[in-house]
């Protein structure tokens, strides 16, 4: 639904587009043309009239429309950090609001403007181009949270007062993916787990907190990134590797251990809202 386009739909009631794996084309009915309407159709619509579908909830409403809402998984994510939003840290970049804070969207947003690094201050997200980061800032100093718009595994990490969480992509493809291991042993392999539960070692920033007598049984993605951020020094899971190549992540880590250790590198399921730009990312 946007202001000129009351688009709706017979035999579902559904506020929320849901842009998984494939697309539902479910036909809907442009009120303006007696149009049957996919969700792009009913987007383009609107656009056509300078206008966006309508991204939020009409609780009273009796008639099915499609909103701008919608639920999608994003490329693999990589966190790189914690950093100052001083500008001579950061540099000069885009900044944009999100209606639905999430590090997923965030990286919807810079996606559409083709740079691979991001941050996010609380509900702002900002494009960082052909910035290499140095003197890395404690997880403390990052302690927004934005996880309410995520669904499943994710990252909370969302800025501070006076920093940015930092992340980046190697590129705009879309994988359901979720949770990356690496084993750095003679084969050299990544394990994709689906949901992210599988026990490994904790692969930190600050490497030197590995022993193998660190954790027998090893843990989940969710308790090793808690592990990183919570032992001293604090730090994160490792993300700046490639997520690609598992031989050249490990020549990035300089590590040799025929071991899983988790990455901090992940998928996310996130909500994001119709902004009138007609581009989404490559799915494999």
């Amino acid at each position: 639904m946007c202001d000129t386009c009351d688009m709706k739909c017979p035999g579902i009631r559904s506020s929320v587009f849901v842009y998984f794996l494939l697309i539902f084309f479910t036909e809907f009915i442009s009120k303006s043309t007696q149009k049957k309407l996919s969700w792009f159709e009913a987007q383009k619509e609107c656009m056509d009239n300078n206008n966006t579908l309508k991204s939020k909830i009409f609780r009273t409403s009796t008639t099915d429309y499609w909103s701008g809402i919608y639920l999608r998984y994003s490329s693999r994510i990589h966190i790189l950090g914690c950093y100052s939003a001083d500008k001579s840290v950061l540099g000069v970049n885009k900044t944009f609001n999100m209606k639905f804070p999430s590090v997923g969207f965030c990286q919807e947003i810079c996606g559409n403007e083709n740079i691979l690094k991001f941050g996010i201050q609380a509900g702002k997200c900002t494009c960082i181009e052909n910035k290499v980061f140095t003197k890395m800032l404690p997880p403390s100093e990052c302690n927004e949270t934005c996880a309410e718009y995520t669904q499943g595994v994710k990252f909370t990490e969302c800025g501070g007062r006076r920093a940015y969480s930092v992340y980046m992509v190697e590129n705009y493809i879309t994988t359901e993916t979720y949770c990356t291991a690496v084993n750095c042993g003679p084969k050299k392999t990544f394990s994709i787990s689906p949901d992210c539960s599988e026990l490994h070692f904790a692969l930190c920033t600050d490497k030197e907190k590995f022993t193998t007598q660190e954790t027998v049984s090893g843990r989940n993605w969710t308790q090793s990134m808690q592990f990183c951020k919570t032992s001293q020094p604090s730090s994160y899971l490792e993300g700046n590797v490639s997520s690609v190549d598992a031989s050249k992540a490990c020549k990035e880590l300089n590590w040799t251990l025929d071991e899983f250790f988790w990455l901090g590198i992940i998928t996310e399921v996130y909500y994001g809202n119709d902004r009138g730009i007609n581009k989404f990312f490559v799915y494999l």
